[in-house]
Protein backbone atom coordinates (compact mmCIF):
# COMPACT_ATOMS: atom_id res chain seq x y z
CA UNK A 1 0.00 0.00 0.00
CA UNK A 2 3.25 1.98 0.56
CA UNK A 3 4.58 1.66 -2.97
CA UNK A 4 3.30 3.41 -6.27
CA UNK A 5 5.65 4.76 -8.98
CA UNK A 6 6.25 7.81 -11.12
CA UNK A 7 6.11 7.97 -14.89
CA UNK A 8 7.90 10.12 -16.86
CA UNK A 9 6.42 10.37 -19.40
CA UNK A 10 9.87 12.15 -21.39
CA UNK A 11 11.86 9.59 -19.99
CA UNK A 12 10.26 6.38 -21.12
CA UNK A 13 10.05 7.94 -24.38
CA UNK A 14 13.68 8.48 -24.55
CA UNK A 15 13.80 4.44 -23.98
CA UNK A 16 12.15 3.75 -27.42
CA UNK A 17 8.44 2.85 -25.05
CA UNK A 18 5.13 3.54 -25.40
CA UNK A 19 2.98 5.24 -22.70
CA UNK A 20 0.70 2.89 -23.13
CA UNK A 21 2.86 0.35 -22.52
CA UNK A 22 4.38 2.17 -19.63
CA UNK A 23 0.47 3.01 -18.22
CA UNK A 24 -0.17 -0.66 -18.23
CA UNK A 25 3.06 -2.32 -17.06
CA UNK A 26 2.64 0.45 -13.65
CA UNK A 27 -0.89 -0.09 -13.60
CA UNK A 28 -2.21 0.17 -10.04
CA UNK A 29 0.79 1.74 -8.51
CA UNK A 30 0.94 4.29 -10.35
CA UNK A 31 0.26 7.70 -8.74
CA UNK A 32 2.47 10.14 -10.32
CA UNK A 33 2.83 11.73 -13.57
CA UNK A 34 5.24 13.79 -15.25
CA UNK A 35 3.99 14.93 -18.53
CA UNK A 36 5.94 16.58 -20.77
CA UNK A 37 6.68 15.38 -24.78
CA UNK A 38 10.28 15.58 -26.32
CA UNK A 39 11.76 14.40 -29.85
CA UNK A 40 13.68 11.01 -28.69
CA UNK A 41 16.86 12.56 -28.29
CA UNK A 42 16.47 14.50 -24.99
CA UNK A 43 14.54 15.44 -22.55
CA UNK A 44 13.19 18.17 -23.63
CA UNK A 45 9.98 18.93 -21.36
CA UNK A 46 8.19 20.25 -23.62
CA UNK A 47 4.13 20.92 -23.95
CA UNK A 48 2.63 17.84 -24.87
CA UNK A 49 1.91 17.40 -28.43
CA UNK A 50 4.96 20.05 -29.45
CA UNK A 51 7.12 16.59 -29.52
CA UNK A 52 7.18 12.98 -31.16
CA UNK A 53 5.45 11.29 -28.52
CA UNK A 54 1.92 9.56 -29.59
CA UNK A 55 -0.76 11.26 -27.30
CA UNK A 56 -3.42 9.25 -29.02
CA UNK A 57 -3.57 6.55 -26.69
CA UNK A 58 -2.79 8.19 -23.60
CA UNK A 59 -5.76 9.39 -21.29
CA UNK A 60 -7.75 6.51 -22.37
CA UNK A 61 -5.27 4.26 -21.20
CA UNK A 62 -5.20 5.66 -17.68
CA UNK A 63 -9.04 5.10 -17.44
CA UNK A 64 -8.30 1.93 -18.35
CA UNK A 65 -5.67 1.25 -15.36
CA UNK A 66 -7.99 3.18 -13.03
CA UNK A 67 -5.85 6.06 -13.12
CA UNK A 68 -7.34 8.75 -9.90
CA UNK A 69 -4.08 11.12 -9.53
CA UNK A 70 -3.22 14.49 -11.00
CA UNK A 71 -2.25 15.40 -14.44
CA UNK A 72 1.04 16.86 -14.03
CA UNK A 73 2.76 19.04 -16.41
CA UNK A 74 6.62 19.39 -15.85
CA UNK A 75 7.71 21.78 -18.46
CA UNK A 76 11.12 23.39 -19.00
CA UNK A 77 10.95 27.30 -18.38
CA UNK A 78 11.03 28.04 -21.95
CA UNK A 79 10.93 32.32 -22.98
CA UNK A 80 7.54 31.36 -24.22
CA UNK A 81 6.15 29.95 -21.23
CA UNK A 82 7.15 32.74 -18.86
CA UNK A 83 4.15 34.70 -19.79
CA UNK A 84 0.29 33.88 -19.31
CA UNK A 85 0.10 32.84 -23.11
CA UNK A 86 2.47 30.35 -22.78
CA UNK A 87 0.68 28.62 -19.63
CA UNK A 88 -2.72 29.15 -20.78
CA UNK A 89 -1.70 27.60 -24.17
CA UNK A 90 -0.12 24.67 -22.13
CA UNK A 91 -3.61 24.37 -20.19
CA UNK A 92 -5.47 24.00 -23.46
CA UNK A 93 -3.54 21.14 -24.39
CA UNK A 94 -4.13 19.38 -21.35
CA UNK A 95 -7.97 19.89 -21.66
CA UNK A 96 -7.70 18.19 -25.19
CA UNK A 97 -5.93 15.25 -24.09
CA UNK A 98 -8.92 14.94 -21.35
CA UNK A 99 -11.86 15.11 -23.19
Amino acid sequence: DNFGTCLDTGHYHLYGGTQEQAIREFGKTLKVLHIHDCYGIKDDHTIPMLGSIDWSNFVPTLREVGYEGVLNMELKPYPYMESDIGFAFAKEVMKSLIK
